[in-house]
C-alpha cells in the first residue's frame, strides 16, 4: 500500500511540473520575425503591410546597432541585422500566416517573456542586493552546484 501511495504521489508531483513548465508568456501582439537574406533588399514595412492589410503598428530591427555581415570568413556567425521586432493589431495566427505567406522570413514567433527558474530556498534572498549584481539567478538556471 504504501509504494502504491509513493507512486501515486511521484505521478501527481511529475504531472504538476509538468504542467507548470507549459505555461507561456508573451508579449501581447508582438513578434520576432528572421527575415530570409535573399530578401534583405525588399521593402520591409511596404511588404509587411501589403501582407497584413495595414495591421501593422511598427516595425524596428531587434538589434539596431548591428550591420549585416559581409566578410567570407564571418559566415559561421548569426547576422543579427536580420531580426526584426514586429508590433500588429491583428490576430496572431493571421500575422503569423500572413508573413510566412510571403516567402521573405525564416520565421516569425511570438515575443516570448523570460523568467529566471531557479530562486533559492533563503527566506532573506530578496534583501541581497548583490545576487542581480553578479547575475546568480542567470548562473543558477544553468547549474546550481552540488
Amino acid at each position: 500500500m504504501k509504494k502504491k501511495l509513493f507512486l501515486i504521489v511521484v505521478i501527481i508531483g511529475v504531472q504538476c511540473a509538468i504542467v507548470a513548465q507549459q505555461i507561456v508568456h508573451v508579449v501581447p501582439n508582438t513578434y520576432i520575425l528572421k527575415l530570409k537574406e535573399n530578401c534583405r533588399t525588399t521593402l520591409l514595412q511596404k511588404s509587411i503591410s501589403t501582407a497584413l492589410q495595414s495591421s501593422t503598428i511598427s516595425i524596428e530591427r531587434t538589434f539596431p546597432t548591428h550591420q549585416a555581415l559581409t566578410h567570407k570568413a564571418n559566415s559561421w556567425m548569426v547576422d543579427l541585422s536580420l531580426f526584426y521586432t514586429l508590433v500588429a493589431d491583428a490576430n496572431s495566427d493571421k500575422v503569423i500566416d500572413e508573413l510566412m505567406k510571403t516567402g521573405c522570413f525564416e520565421y516569425v514567433q511570438p515575443k516570448y517573456l523570460h523568467y529566471n527558474l531557479y530562486v533559492p530556498s533563503d527566506s532573506r534572498v530578496e534583501s541581497q542586493w548583490h545576487l542581480n549584481t553578479i547575475q546568480a539567478y542567470d548562473a543558477w538556471n544553468i547549474c546550481q552546484g552540488d
